[in-house]
């Protein structure tokens, strides 16, 4: 199971994260970045910045239990395929009154 499977079940277990506790539960150095990856998959994922003990700012994210639908089997979708270089820029006909050589 991925990382961003990991902290996306946490999350819809109705648990908040931080980049500390991502790191001591899942070894995940950035959670912001496995955040993006899921917000990006439509995850309504909400966030704060809050303020530790020594004083220290950091963002905690979680799902709104009014916004999360639990499904148990839930695997998150595949990556769409990148585009090639010749779908981006189709090749152009050449125009025949031009002396190109």
């Amino acid at each position: 199971m991925s990382q961003s499977q990991r902290i996306l079940e946490h999350l819809q277990e109705g648990n908040s994260i931080t980049p500390l506790e991502a790191l001591d539960l899942f070894g995940c150095f950035r959670l912001g970045a496995r955040i993006y990856d899921l917000s990006r998959k439509g995850y309504p994922i909400e966030s704060e910045m809050i303020t530790t003990r020594t004083e220290k700012k950091v963002k905690k994210y979680w799902i709104e239990k009014t916004k999360h639908v639990a499904t148990e089997e839930r695997q998150l979708p595949e990556p769409e395929e990148k585009p090639s270089p010749g779908d981006l820029f189709p090749k152009k006909e050449r125009d025949p009154y031009v002396d190109w050589d």
